[in-house]
């Protein structure tokens, strides 16, 4: 029994059984020790090839194989799909795996031997080609982050095709060469392509924090630069100089330009190095780059059918990874001046008004920009088109001697600061108020979706002092958390880089308290920081008891090296979490009476089931009637949140 059983251990086909439990493994080390996207595809792979290989043993059918590479194909096709915009991947596959898997059982049937596993070949191969094309459609125009696959399509192809295509000529996995090579070679290309997504996951994560820190200094000098443009009244042509080119520097690029509305056209604002028009030239002015750009300069730039004019109609980023695969860069790409190998462009609004469109591109052949430079100049963007807006305001208010315009600047510029309307899908999970005492609010909150899986990011912070100072820092908190937070999953990180940036850049009278947490609706998971801010509030449904949750740390601006801690939590379906700022609680009616947190708990503890804008409608009355007609003296922001319960998770 023991020589038989080491026979059968020792086999080839004990050995591919062995592999197959090695794969397993070894997906399951990664998953534990790292966050890798999309990772149960490989998962489901593992537990393919183990049952496939056990079940071999036993019966010894060459049809296992062909169905399991099938399988195999299918789910690497989900991957790649998955890394499409939009396009639901596991349905499409799953189709195609129903059609495939039949017609590969039905083959079982024929009465002709080399003609059956030959059909059964076609149609791995034909499904290897299929996935082929699949990779190379990928590109930044249909696929969020496509640089891993453009990177490695040719090497995942012919890695998984090269085994494949050989066992046509050995149908049968007769003797040594299938059993022993060419089978093992098809664990190879698994193998081969979740190492190199794992590395290429490492060090993208390793260039994003690297990536973070420059970044965030570079717009640390950005917001001095401004600051003291409003202080000497830079002029609007100089800024925008400005603007290009620390946009320019900053993310690498040979060239970038803002294209300023005008009617129905863009016109040339400014520009830095040679920036290729989006549009035909006569062949007479293409006899020098200098002629391109004096007719670039004094032609306007049509909004129907430019690229340029296609993000400032749609008010929407675009990002063009190679212009080659995008049919909308097909003048640039074939054009010797006019040609760009990658761009990226955003629109500059504020107040719902298009002030125009900023632009970096390459020029060099193989240079493109990944979509990490894309995150990064969007958030650029949102915060040049913020203060541009800030700084012509500003200086409308010196020339007139309008000192009392400054409330209402400041309040518009934190009115951009502020999320808008809650999605339509988070109405009775998530609710939040903000009222400032004086037209100007040192109070700042926001609610930023995390992914594309429902988790949500949290921030409420106070700010000392008021008007145009205070909302300038409230620009800062804002553009870090909205750089910072999708980056790393650890609130502690998010509101130390805050703290880096804050402390040092402004006065120590301008400091902030600040609370920080996520929240993933699939998991409950619930991560949290505090910098000396008011501490959560957490209603258990269950069990109908308040709990506090905190932690330690000085506000953000006091000192610059401190580190911030973090506390985590599960919230069961229904438990309800709150923030708030002083106001709330320090709210006094005619007599000088605070509503004090305890009775701000007593309603937001009040047992059953209720959404949060009703919750958050039963406090605010309940504030209302306390003050009376007092006028509050101090901001007052309140959010809530309500996990949701087991049924409309799993929906969701």
């Amino acid at each position: 029994m023991i020589p038989e059983l080491d026979g059968l251990i020792f086999s080839s086909a004990g050995i591919r059984v062995g592999l197959a439990v090695l794969f397993l493994l070894y997906v399951r080390s990664i998953l534990n020790s790292f966050p890798l996207p999309r990772g149960k595809v490989f998962l489901a792979a593992g537990w393919v090839f183990l049952f496939r290989d056990l079940v071999f043993l036993l019966f010894p059918l060459g049809i296992l194989y062909r169905v399991g590479d099938l399988v195999g194909i299918l789910l690497l096709l989900v991957w790649v799909r998955s890394f499409r915009s939009s396009g639901s991947s596991w349905k499409i596959a799953g189709v195609a795996g129903v059609i495939l898997g039949g017609v590969a059982f039905l083959t079982v049937f024929f009465p002709w031997p080399l003609f059956r596993v030959g059909l059964q070949g076609t149609l791995i191969l034909g499904t290897l080609g299929y996935l082929g094309l699949e990779m190379g459609h990928l590109s930044s125009f249909t696929s969020r982050s496509p640089e891993f696959i453009q990177n490695n399509r040719r090497l995942i192809f012919w890695v998984l095709f090269i085994p494949r295509f050989f066992s046509i000529f050995n149908p049968l996995y007769s003797g040594s060469l299938a059993p022993g090579i060419l089978l093992p070679l098809g664990y190879a290309g698994y193998f081969l392509l979740l190492s190199r997504y794992q590395g290429f996951l490492y060090k993208d994560a390793a260039q994003r924090h690297t990536y973070s820190t420059e970044y965030i200094a570079a717009l640390y000098d950005f917001m001095r630069t401004i600051g003291g443009a409003m202080n000497r009244q830079m002029k609007s042509q100089e800024l925008l100089e400005y603007v290009v080119g620390r946009a320019t520097d900053q993310l690498g690029a040979e060239a970038g330009g803002v294209f300023l509305k005008d009617e129905n056209v863009l016109r040339v604002g400014t520009t830095k190095g040679y920036f290729p028009p989006p549009f035909p030239v006569p062949a007479i002015t293409k006899s020098k780059l200098s002629g391109v750009e004096h007719y670039f300069q004094k032609t306007p730039i049509p909004i129907e059918t430019t690229v340029l004019g296609k993000c400032a109609s749609t008010a929407q980023p675009i990002y063009i990874r190679n212009t080659r695969e995008d049919s909308r860069m097909a003048l640039n790409s074939r054009d010797d001046t006019l040609s760009l190998s990658s761009l990226i462009a955003s629109p500059l609004i504020v107040n719902n008004k298009l002030f125009g469109v900023l632009s970096i591109v390459n020029r060099s052949p193989g240079k493109f920009f990944s979509s990490i430079d894309f995150e990064r100049f969007k958030v650029f963007a949102d915060f040049a088109s913020l203060t541009l807006e800030s700084l012509a305001n500003y200086s409308h208010l010196l020339e007139k001697q309008e000192i009392e315009r400054e409330v209402s600047i400041a309040a518009d510029i934190q009115t951009q600061l502020l999320p808008g309307k809650i999605p339509k899908s988070l109405r009775q999970r998530v609710a939040a108020f903000t009222t400032p005492a004086k037209g100007v609010s040192g109070d700042y909150y926001d609610i930023l979706p995390l992914n594309g899986h429902g988790k949500l990011g949290f921030v409420i912070c106070d700010v000392a002092g008021k008007g145009i100072p205070a909302s300038l820092i409230m620009v800062m908190i804002r553009t870090i958390v909205h750089l910072v937070a999708r980056q790393t999953d650890d609130p502690a990180k998010v509101v130390s880089w805050i703290n880096w940036g804050i402390a040092g850049s402004i006065d120590i009278e301008r400091f902030a308290t600040l609370s920080y947490f996520t929240y993933d609706p699939e998991t409950g998971v619930l991560d949290y920081s505090n910098a000396a801010h008011h501490p959560l509030v957490i209603y258990r449904i269950e069990s109908s008891k308040l709990e506090i949750l905190d932690t330690p740390g000085l506000p953000i601006g006091l000192e610059k090296g401190t580190r911030y801690q973090g506390v985590r939590t599960i919230l069961g379906p229904g438990d309800r979490v709150m923030v708030y700022t002083d106001g709330v609680i320090e709210a006094m009616n005619l007599q000088g009476e605070q509503y004090e947190d305890q009775r701000l708990f007593k309603i937001f503890g009040q047992p059953g089931s209720v959404g949060a804008p009703e919750l958050m409608d039963r406090i605010r009355l309940d504030l209302k009637r306390h003050r009376g007609t007092r006028r509050p003296h101090d901001d007052q922001t309140l959010i809530l949140m309500i996990a949701p319960d087991k049924n409309r998770r799993e929906k969701e």
